[in-house]
């Protein structure tokens, strides 16, 4: 389930900033999913 978010994650933080936006979408993907 955990990977569901980083993908998710990561695929928006592409969209918005590439591999930097990357990054933070899977970090913010992985806050998201411990407070879920």
């Amino acid at each position: 389930m955990k990977r569901l978010f980083q993908i998710f994650g990561g695929g928006l933080g592409w969209s918005l900033g590439g591999p930097i936006g990357a990054l933070l979408g899977v970090a913010l993907g992985n806050m998201m999913h411990d407070l879920v």
